[in-house]
């Protein structure tokens, strides 16, 4: 199947919004005005390219054990071997006295989170993540039943999570907390499922696409919270506002349909580099920002660069001993090529 290579560079992106956005809520760089709740937004970039993938990867294949069962594992593969580390260890740290990045003090917590019914600071992003995939599923069963079954349960649950105001369920039950945000991520995930297959079968005309449009990704810093009530006079509520999430679809769109292809902000060894380690460095940015955090208040700007590079490595180091080994390991047991 042909790569698209453009999504390796909006995945190291996405997990580059995070990052920055973590720093400037720890250290004020510039006020603070990259952060506070800005790193949401590379979130749900995320959650268009997981529906995206899902969608051109899967939903024209038959639905069938085998298939389905090759994607569980395909999943599972991708995503659980470094969650499930970054749980233990974050578990054991906190048995052990250590001051843990994500605070799991308790076995209720550390079950929640294995779970995936919550998850503690970005970790929340993955049970969601699960949760999605389970979805898909079921969608994928009936888009192979009739696509009219599929966009019309896609519509219908587009609609009810708008009504419900894009709800987040949260709290604990019988000791163990509990964190369902899948519902205010839904029409991330909806619109990049469509997306992606969309982009299966139809092709815009080679006259629509320009280099030019790739400054759709400019729009994406005016979004941010501190930036946009500066300009606009009012904040925007994120997940609740339906129009953040018409204008990223409308930014994923122009990006993935409309920019030339090869164009080299999009296509070009960095990116791919850096979208091939973003899991990793999405994950683990947080273990850096915490050991240097206290001397980065002093000299934001001085070691900005420094948390940026010793996240990277710290990046590929994962990604090369813990998520390419285990990821094979796991496809090659499954017997998935």
């Amino acid at each position: 199947m042909m790569q698209i290579r453009k999504l390796n560079t909006l995945r190291a992106m996405a997990a580059l919004i995070v990052l920055i956005s973590h720093y400037s809520n720890s250290t004020q760089i510039f006020g603070g005005i990259l952060g506070r709740g800005a790193g949401q937004l590379g979130v749900m970039l995320f959650f268009m390219l997981s529906g995206f993938l899902m969608a051109y990867l899967y939903l024209e294949k038959d639905s069938t054990p085998k298939h389905i069962r090759s994607f569980i594992f395909a999943r599972i593969a991708r995503v659980l071997p470094l969650f499930v580390i970054i749980v233990g260890v974050s578990y054991a740290s906190s048995q052990l006295g250590f001051n843990a990045v994500y605070q799991i003090h308790d076995y209720q917590t550390l079950l929640a989170h294995l779970s995936f019914l919550f998850g503690i600071s970005v970790l929340w992003t993955i049970p969601t993540e699960i949760q999605f995939y389970l979805l898909f599923i079921i969608l994928w069963r009936l888009y192979a039943q009739s696509a009219i079954y599929f966009y019309s349960i896609s519509v219908l649950i587009f609609i009810s999570v708008v009504y419900l105001n894009f709800p987040r369920y949260s709290g604990t039950f019988f000791g163990f907390p509990y964190d369902l945000s899948l519902l205010r991520a839904l029409p991330f995930f909806l619109s990049g499922t469509l997306l992606g297959l969309l982009y299966r079968r139809w092709a815009p005309p080679a006259t629509w696409q320009n280099p030019w449009f790739v400054v759709a990704l400019c729009a994406i810093p005016l979004l941010y919270p501190q930036v946009f009530s500066r300009l606009i006079g009012y904040e925007h509520q994120l997940w609740q506002d339906i129009n953040i999430w018409l204008v990223m679809t409308l930014i994923f769109f122009i990006l993935i349909f409309l920019t030339a292809e090869q164009h080299c902000l999009l296509t070009n060894r960095i990116g791919d580099f850096l979208g091939e380690i973003s899991y990793s460095l999405y994950l683990l940015h947080m273990l850096v920002l915490v050991q240097i955090e206290a001397s980065a208040r002093q000299a934001p700007f001085m070691y900005f660069p420094i948390f940026i590079l010793l996240s990277i490595l710290l990046a590929y180091l994962s990604y090369r001993f813990i998520e390419k080994p285990t990821r094979q390991y796991i496809r090659t047991i499954a017997n998935i090529h």
